[in-house]
């Protein structure tokens, strides 16, 4: 419950790596494991001092409980704590689903804060979210609010100073081959995504919501569209390629997309991608296409080719990517 596209509280490969450069273990232990209706992770890990890294010690300590059979509530708690003085980064966590109605609807929830050295205030992270589901119809609804100082340093934080509300809808009739659509169809998926984020002082940042209709055939093909909405304030200047710097200011743009993808499994198979978009002040058209050729479970061969036209007032520019997978 603690992990989310924008922050996670916790995650093993920011021990041993600094920059992307690995530093030496020197030792560590982890134990985890259940008893009774309680499940324990511990860890602890020391790293050695490398170049301008200093000897780093890591501690993590995460407790779950099983609640009313499907429900569960836990706790973290993470420490990193370098040789150098006032050099400490903790963070803790409380976290819980409740699961009702045979899995049907669920609400889960989570709240954490970080502690370190000279940044102190608003180092909140809080997560709340919704969810109904059943074989037709499906909603969910989540608010995931980030402090300007959360500072996870065993986990990572993507935009801090941040309110993200995200809702998903969708509709998904499924049709018997006894019918006369079902000779043909077996599936069509409506959906809507909606994200709105909001600076900490409530101004909006972006706004996006997609609205897709996807078919599925008897013969495992699948064709359909979307049409994406998008709102994107700058709030400095965005060089989108060399030389093409978007000022500040407000943007809107919208796009729709068109798509065809043949049985993946037939000995010869293709994907086709048309999309046509504004793009911040100009307008952007996309074509992807490929080829994949299988003549045997033991060798697939794949050509694709994705061309990118954009035309700005600051600027126009093309991009093609060809690629050839064995």
């Amino acid at each position: 419950t603690f992990n989310s596209e924008e922050a996670l509280l916790f995650h093993s490969r920011t021990i041993g790596l600094s920059g992307g450069q690995p530093i030496p273990i020197v030792g560590g232990a982890r134990l985890s494991g259940r008893t009774g209706e309680f499940s324990l992770g511990l860890l602890n890990m020391q790293t050695r001092s490398h170049e301008a890294e200093p000897a780093t010690n890591f501690s993590v300590l995460r407790v779950r409980r099983n609640l009313l059979g499907r429900s569960d509530v836990g706790a973290m708690f993470l420490n990193r704590q370098s040789s150098l003085p006032n050099d400490r980064n903790r963070a803790f966590g409380a976290d819980g689903n409740l699961v009702l109605r045979q899995n049907t609807v669920r609400f889960s929830g989570a709240l954490a804060q970080t502690w370190e050295p000279g940044r102190e205030g608003d180092s909140r992270l809080l997560k709340a979210e919704a969810d109904y589901s059943v074989s037709l119809f499906r909603a969910t609804g989540s608010i995931v609010d980030i402090g300007r100082n959360f500072n996870p340093r065993m986990g990572f934080v993507r935009r801090r100073d941040r309110r993200l509300l995200r809702n998903f809808l969708e509709y998904k009739p499924r049709f018997s081959p006894n019918t006369r659509i079902g000779h043909f169809v077996r599936d069509v998926f409506f959906t809507n995504t909606t994200l709105h984020t909001l600076f900490g002082n409530g101004g909006t940042e972006t706004k996006y919501m997609l609205s897709m209709v996807r078919v599925s055939f008897q013969d495992s093909s699948e064709a359909g569209g979307h049409y994406e909405q998008n709102f994107e304030r700058l709030r400095q200047p965005f060089e989108v390629s060399r030389g093409v710097i978007l000022p500040v200011r407000d943007y809107h743009f919208n796009e729709a997309k068109l798509f065809y993808y043949s049985d993946s499994n037939k000995p010869l198979s293709g994907k086709v991608d048309w999309l046509w978009a504004s793009f911040y002040s100009g307008d952007r058209t996309e074509l992807i296409a490929s080829v994949q050729f299988r003549p045997h479970y033991k060798f697939i061969a794949n050509v694709s080719l994705e061309r990118n036209d954009i035309v700005l007032p600051e600027g126009a520019f093309k991009t093609n990517l060809a690629g050839l997978q064995l």
